[in-house]
């Protein structure tokens, strides 16, 4: 899933993101691209939905936006 990150201002913050939601169990892998303020979340989809993962990434306290790919 990919997603649109309104609100993050410093890598810091990209990165404690990506370790962050890198340690939940089912997620796979986290990538924050902080240049262009999106992150792209690989997850085990028989161990989350799709709403899991969003709540995962909006309690991060930023305001998301899913992206199609």
């Amino acid at each position: 899933m990919r997603f649109k990150l309104h609100g993050i201002t410093c890598r810091e913050c990209a990165s404690d993101m990506e370790k962050v939601l890198g340690e939940r169990e089912g997620i796979d892998l986290a990538n924050v691209d902080y240049d262009n303020d999106t992150v792209e979340v690989s997850f085990d989809s028989e161990a989350l939905e799709k709403k899991d993962v969003y709540m995962a990434v909006r309690r991060m306290g930023f305001k998301v936006d899913i992206l199609k790919d």
